[in-house]
C-alpha cells in the first residue's frame, strides 16, 4: 500500500439510513458528512442501491478529500446483535454494500463491533446514543447528530487501533 507522503488515511462509517462519515482532510481537521436514505417502506434494493451510488459520489467526485485511493482504508461500525427483522436486513445489506465498494476499488475495509466501540469510547459497552455524543466531544465533535457522533468515536477508535493493521511505506504489502 502506497500512501501520499507516509500518511494512511481513515474514513469512518455509521452505516444505516441516516449514515455518519468522518475523516481528517489534509491539514489532519476532522471533517463530517450525514447521509439520508429515505425510500419507501420495504425497498431494501433502493436503499442499498442509494448508499452505494452517495459512497461512490463522495470517493469518485473527491468530495472527501482523497484523489488517491491506496492511502485509505474504511472503517464501518458493524453490527453483532439486531432487533427485528428490518434491522437485521438493513444492517447486512448496507455491510454488504460496503464490502463490494471496498473490494471493487482495492479499499481495506475493517469492521468494529458496535459495544467494542462504546466500551472504548464511553467505557461501557451499552452506551446510549446520548453517552457516545458526550464521548465524541472528546474527539473534537461539535454538533449533534448521534449518527456523526458515532463516525466520530469510529475515526478516534481506528486511528489508535487500526494503523496498526498495515505496513508502514515502504515496509511491503
Amino acid at each position: 500500500m502506497i500512501r501520499k507522503e507516509g500518511i494512511l488515511r481513515c474514513i469512518a462509517i455509521d452505516p444505516a439510513l441516516t449514515s455518519g462519515f468522518a475523516w481528517r482532510d489534509d491539514r489532519g481537521e476532522l471533517r463530517v458528512l450525514e447521509l439520508r436514505i429515505t425510500p419507501g417502506k420495504g425497498e431494501y434494493g433502493k436503499r442499498y442501491w442509494e448508499f452505494l451510488q452517495c459512497i461512490v459520489e463522495r470517493l469518485d467526485h473527491d468530495e472527501i478529500g482523497f484523489p488517491e485511493k491506496d492511502d485509505v482504508y474504511i472503517v464501518y461500525e458493524q453490527s453483532k446483535f439486531l432487533r427485528g427483522v428490518n434491522a437485521t436486513r438493513n444492517s447486512f445489506g448496507f455491510e454488504a454494500v460496503l464490502a463490494y465498494f471496498c473490494f471493487d476499488y482495492g479499499i481495506p475495509l475493517i469492521g468494529v463491533y458496535g459495544t467494542e466501540l462504546k466500551k472504548w469510547a464511553y467505557g461501557k459497552g451499552n452506551a446510549t446514543k446520548e453517552q457516545m455524543l458526550e464521548a465524541s466531544k472528546r474527539f473534537g465533535y461539535t454538533g449533534e447528530s448521534f449518527d456523526i457522533a458515532d463516525a466520530v468515536c469510529l475515526l478516534a477508535f481506528a486511528e489508535e487501533n487500526c494503523h496498526a493493521y498495515f505496513p508502514q511505506q515502504g515496509e511491503g504489502h
